[in-house]
């Protein structure tokens, strides 16, 4: 949620934790079965920051897809303003129907609360957040979202707390009410409890409903969804089963398991790294038996890469993930990363 409001970059570029000018990213594919090499051309990406650690520029260039864009955000007192997309991937221009930059534009309110969003391409406006509102506490009550180059009307958001629910409500122009979200948090307002609804035939009905559990550092240790009908064009939805994961910080491991139906579907053990990020994930099979690596099209290969970053020396907040799993497409080769930084 807030993630839209802020802008925030998409890893692997944490924020810097000291002053750091720029930071240089290098990034290419591990041959298979080998953690050693990799495959060229590397991919580029430069971010460059302000004196408040603001991202305010950063290039990135794929020479596998002869592909280079430039990405540019303006800020003010600490807060985003603009950011401008120039040489958005040929995909997402195909998708928009323009051959246009596409650009994001945020207005505050005198108390540094967010009062609109816009998101276009060239001179046409694309989505539109407006007429947000907060009560005392500065929690977001509701705001309205607009579609197109007219700006029409599409659906208004409105939340409702009551000690630890938050309750999200999604309402259509006709004021049908589109979808429900509920969410328990617990003492350090994380979710333990998730009801999401929508619109079936016409009907508001529960769609599905998952319960979570985390260890002593937060880390999620269960994800349990009751059954339901996951269908299609549910990317964002949790899997109907029960997820469990095992931290052991001594031996700085993980064991993830996957139940479905009560029965385990899934079953990996994962390496990790000082920083707590995955560097290493073995897979199973249901009987425990390790499975054999094949052909990088298939997701039965045991998976295994290595995040090389040197001479980091606590410059970057590592707090980011790299798994290099792509299920539905089959499992990808991994990355390999290294990053540079300058303070001139």
């Amino acid at each position: 949620m807030t993630a839209i409001w802020e802008g925030q970059m998409d890893a692997p570029l944490p924020a810097p934790k000291g002053s750091v000018r720029e930071v240089h990213w290098e990034l290419a594919r591990l041959l298979p079965g080998r953690t050693d090499m990799t495959l060229t051309p590397k991919r580029s990406i430069i971010a460059t920051y302000d004196a408040q650690q603001h991202e305010v520029k950063r290039v990135d260039e794929d020479p596998s897809s002869q592909h280079k864009s430039v990405t540019t955000s303006v800020w003010e007192n600490g807060r985003i303003q603009s950011r401008i997309y120039e040489g958005a991937p040929p995909a997402s221009r195909a998708q928009a129907g323009t051959k246009q930059d596409r650009w994001d534009r945020w207005t505050y309110d005198p108390g540094g609360h967010v009062v609109e969003i816009q998101r276009g391409y060239g001179a046409s406006l694309e989505n539109h957040y407006l007429n947000f509102a907060y009560d005392s506490q500065g929690r977001v009550l509701r705001w309205d979202f607009r579609q197109g180059a007219e700006d029409k009307k599409s659906s208004r958001t409105e939340f409702k707390y009551s000690g630890n629910t938050v309750e999200k409500d999604v309402f259509i122009p006709d004021g049908r009410e589109a979808g429900s979200q509920i969410q328990e948090l617990d003492g350090a307002n994380r979710v333990v409890d998730l009801k999401v609804s929508d619109l079936s035939k016409g009907e508001l009905k529960l769609w599905y409903h998952t319960k979570f559990r985390y260890d002593e550092k937060g880390r999620v240790i269960e994800q349990d969804t009751d059954p339901y009908d996951f269908g299609e064009g549910a990317d964002d939805a949790p899997m109907p089963g029960k997820f469990v994961a095992e931290y052991d910080d001594e031996k700085h491991s993980v064991d993830q398991r996957f139940y479905a139906e009560g029965k385990l579907a899934f079953h990996a053990i994962g390496r990790l790294d000082a920083n707590g990020l995955l560097i290493e994930l073995r897979k199973f099979d249901h009987t425990g038996k390790r499975q054999r690596a094949r052909n990088l099209s298939s997701i039965r290969r045991p998976t295994k890469w290595r995040l090389d970053r040197e001479a980091l020396c606590g410059k970057l907040n590592m707090t980011i993930t790299e798994t290099g799993l792509n299920e539905s497409a089959g499992l990808r080769p991994p990355m390999a990363a290294r990053a540079y930084w300058s303070n001139t």
